[in-house]
């Protein structure tokens, strides 16, 4: 049968192993991403707030630090700056020692530990969020229980007892009498220090009954997200589509490229491409912006605010896709293209939180842009910081693409009949 013939044409093969890798890709490129959690949590960077600054505070400080379950811990920052850093997602939760801490917790009442999480973040994030306080709170209290703990109360608080039963005493009028008996002064020295030992480890342990029992969180929560999951999806949602579907369009515009420059003169064809990825980066917002206010509720300024972004994103993904594809020769550039593309959904932020990322997927976030797009995104919806920067890192991602695709179509296509390829749409 002549139909077979196909089998002679090499793009049939590319056609089945692209469709071979694409089952390969999303186990091998998304899977290795979850491998470290939940246990890789603890590279998430958390800040400590101490404001008691009496003795006490900084020894539950320091027992706080060096007990709590994260390798990067952040100690002397403003309550300021470490809510920027929250709202940047620099840092994934604050631990704040109020002031009255050391207070509460002598007077017999119950202690309080403020933490402040940031609720426009990942899904794995913001499930775990909960198990992070209670674990911070498990943490506190199991580290105050334990002899060590213990024992640094009681040199904290040593002194101080010592030193108000020396003025009792001082002032006594049993002072006055054993003063003229110098034997008997001693021995009432020695009975005094072994009472302000006793007194000294009774209330050491009072005060670590106290705080494993009374230690009660207060959570505040910034930046608020609607209970439904799909909320917390959409900004992947609508930057998946968005990206994948400018995918295809530059490949299928760089393979027009490869065959019309033969009749309408390479540059000349390279611009029109260029122009139809413009006018389309200008069309494709309105109908996804509109149909995720189809399907979620928010605001007409984030709606404005959010197409205005995506008009961005979307020219970004186009150069940036284009780039790749030309360089590639079109349709060949799927076998690099579609892994990049299933990369960039774990190492967006939305699912897998990117203070989580391991060096490799956390290079693949700040080298494509849909980190930056899922991210802006997000922070249009429901709150978060730096947009204008990552609006200005998507500019640079778009100019830099653009040059490397003006690059690539200077250097090569210079053969002056079809080809290949090119034979396809030529």
């Amino acid at each position: 049968m002549k139909g077979f013939t196909i089998f002679k044409q090499p793009f049939v093969w590319l056609f089945m192993i692209i469709a071979i890798l694409c089952s390969v890709f999303f186990s091998a490129c998304l899977l290795p991403a979850f491998h470290g959690l939940p246990s890789q949590t603890d590279q998430i960077p958390v800040a400590i707030i101490n404001q008691d600054s009496s003795k006490v505070g900084k020894t539950v400080a320091n027992q706080l630090t060096g007990h709590l379950p994260f390798k990067h811990i952040h100690t002397g920052q403003s309550l300021t700056t470490s809510k920027r850093l929250l709202n940047n997602r620099q840092i994934g939760l604050i631990i704040r020692i109020p002031a009255t801490f050391s207070k509460d917790v002598m007077a017999g009442k119950t202690a309080h530990i403020h933490y402040y999480i940031n609720n426009a973040n990942g899904l794995v994030q913001n499930n775990m969020n909960k198990a992070l306080i209670s674990n911070a709170t498990n943490t506190i209290a199991d580290s105050v229980t334990t002899s060590k703990a213990k024992g640094m109360f009681a040199k904290v608080l040593g002194p101080q007892i010592a030193t108000a039963a020396q003025q009792k005493f001082a002032t006594s009028p049993a002072a006055a009498h054993l003063a003229q008996n110098p034997q008997a002064m001693a021995a009432a020295k020695q009975q005094m220090a072994a009472k302000v030992k006793q007194n000294t480890i009774a209330v050491a342990n009072k005060m670590s009954r106290s705080l494993a029992i009374g230690v009660m969180p207060i959570t505040h929560t910034s930046n608020t997200l609607p209970s439904r999951t799909s909320y917390q999806m959409a900004p992947m949602t609508i930057q998946m589509g968005t990206y994948l579907g400018t995918l295809l369009m530059s490949v299928l515009l760089v393979a027009l490229f490869m065959g019309k420059r033969f009749t309408f003169g390479k540059w000349s064809t390279f611009l029109a491409t260029q122009c139809a990825g413009g006018i389309a980066a200008l069309i494709l917002p309105f109908a996804s912006v509109t149909t995720l206010r189809l399907l979620i509720s928010f605001s007409g300024i984030a709606y404005w605010q959010l197409l205005g972004f995506n008009m961005i994103s979307t020219l970004t993904i186009f150069e940036f896709t284009y780039a790749i594809a030309i360089i590639f020769a079109g349709l060949p550039s799927m076998l690099l293209q579609i892994p990049l593309f299933i990369l960039q959904v774990v190492t967006g932020g939305i699912i897998v939180p990117h203070l989580a990322l391991n060096g490799f997927y956390s290079f693949i976030a700040n080298a494509t842009p849909m980190y930056a797009a899922m991210t802006g995104t997000q922070n249009i919806l429901f709150g978060g910081g730096q947009t204008g920067d990552l609006v200005i890192a998507l500019i640079w991602f778009a100019l830099f693409s653009f040059v490397i695709a003006v690059v690539a179509a200077a250097i090569g296509f210079k053969s002056t009949t079809p080809s290949g390829p090119a034979k396809i749409f030529a």
